[in-house]
């Protein structure tokens, strides 16, 4: 209420947001003392994720996931290297720190803590590029990173610094401006997922419902507005469509010339305006036009004959 009295209204708009997820990626590449072999490459995923994990995301494995894939061996200029992948990724806050959901805690402190986690799992990675590997299980093998540092090796084979890596929940997008957290994705969009944005359905689909991972086939161009792209993605649906709507268009016009033609009684229309100031006038331009073409057809001798010599003037009175 105003000091007046008024009434006033307020517009509030309500967003549904989540967290984004954050991954931390890094490829090592090993310099080893042996050469490629099978067995190696199983012993390395065997064994090397438990280390990892402990060193990336802590001993109770609560701040981040690791997942490794199967190492590969390459050979360049007679030296041997093993190529380690690994992803981490960050765990939800609030498995981490239960105490963040007390309301005391609002989205821009769990965001900074969130941030710091990442962080964290970061400068663990890097620091993990750096520790070589000592194998003792058959035969001792070493496995030393080579850093960015080697400049004896091919440049394609050396480590490369992390890569902290968005992503949001299927349904999700991050949002545009400060891209800070994930939003739902509005209608005729969706996202997978692994996605950092949304993407608009293609051609031929369409989404009613905001926050969808998937879109849905048009049956017709009338499903939706959308589905009106389906007319001018597919050409020969297209052409088919145009050729309806000219066939529809034409044979249209011709009924409405037919009708206009055939249709009306001009009896009841005589009928109607007679008498009318504009039947009479209609009727004396017809006798009009009547008389003229019957005049060149009148014999000339009934005609009186005009006299040639003027009047003679009567005497005067005196």
């Amino acid at each position: 209420m105003t000091d007046n009295g008024d009434k006033e209204t307020f517009d509030h708009v309500l967003e549904v947001i989540t967290f984004p997820i954050y991954k931390v990626k890094m490829a090592i590449f090993y310099a080893t003392n042996d050469s490629c072999s099978l067995k190696n490459s199983d012993t390395l995923y065997s064994y090397l994720p438990e280390p990892i994990g402990g060193l990336l995301c802590g001993q109770s494995g609560r701040l981040c996931k690791i997942d490794m894939n199967v190492p590969r061996c390459l050979t360049r200029n007679e030296e041997d290297f093993y190529n380690v992948t690994v992803t981490a990724t960050v765990n939800p806050i609030s498995s981490v720190l239960p105490s963040t959901e007390d309301a005391s805690c609002d989205i821009n402190c769990k965001l900074k803590i969130y941030s710091n986690m990442v962080g964290l799992v970061y400068k663990n990675a890097e620091m993990l590029q750096t520790q070589p590997i000592l194998s003792k299980i058959d035969v001792p093998i070493n496995f030393i990173p080579k850093g960015r540092e080697a400049t004896d090796v091919d440049p394609d084979i050396t480590t490369k610094p992390p890569k902290i890596v968005t992503t949001c929940p299927s349904g999700y997008g991050v949002e545009q401006q400060r891209q800070r957290v994930c939003v739902l994705c509005p209608r005729h969009t969706y996202s997978e997922d692994d996605d950092a944005f949304c993407k608009v359905c293609p051609a031929g689909q369409y989404q009613p419902m905001p926050g969808s991972k998937s879109c849905l086939v048009c049956t017709s161009p009338l499903d939706d507005s959308m589905c009106l792209r389906m007319l001018y993605s597919d050409t020969r649906m297209f052409k088919l469509y145009v050729g309806v709507a000219f066939g529809m268009a034409l044979l249209l016009i011709l009924i409405l010339a037919y009708w206009s033609s055939s249709g009306r009684d001009h009896t009841k229309d005589a009928n109607r305006y007679e008498g009318s100031v504009k039947h009479r006038a209609l009727s004396r331009r017809e006798t009009d036009v009547e008389n003229a073409l019957l005049e060149p057809l009148l014999d000339k001798s009934d005609n009186p004959k005009r006299r040639n010599t003027p009047p003679k003037l009567p005497p005067p009175d005196f």
